[in-house]
C-alpha cells in the first residue's frame, strides 16, 4: 500500500517516528494549500496515541473492546482519556 503522511498516529511527547518522507509540513492556511479546510469526523475516543494520556489504559463514556472495536477481529478501538470523570458534565 502506498500511503502519504498525515497527522503522526503517536503523539506522545518526545516519540519520533521513523516514517521517511520528502513532504514538508503545510505553513499556509489549507484553502491556499489547494485543500478543502473541512473534514468533519467523530471518535468514540483519541485518533491518536499519548502514552499516559490517551491510550488503552484511558478511561471514556463507554468500555472500549480492543479485539472487536474497528470491524474486525484484531483491530483496536479509539484510546481514551486518563482525565475523563464520569461525575464532571462535559
Amino acid at each position: 500500500t502506498n500511503v502519504g503522511p498525515q497527522a503522526g498516529a503517536n503523539v506522545t511527547k518526545g516519540f519520533k517516528g521513523d516514517m521517511q518522507v520528502d513532504y514538508e509540513p503545510i505553513t499556509t492556511s489549507l484553502f491556499k494549500a489547494g485543500l478543502c479546510p473541512v473534514n468533519v469526523h467523530w471518535h468514540l475516543g483519541a485518533e491518536h496515541y499519548s502514552l499516559g494520556e490517551f491510550d488503552e489504559n484511558g478511561k471514556g463514556v463507554r468500555k472500549i473492546d480492543w479485539v472487536t472495536d474497528g470491524g474486525s477481529a484484531g483491530a483496536l478501538g479509539s484510546f481514551q482519556c486518563h482525565h475523563y470523570d464520569e461525575t464532571k458534565a462535559m
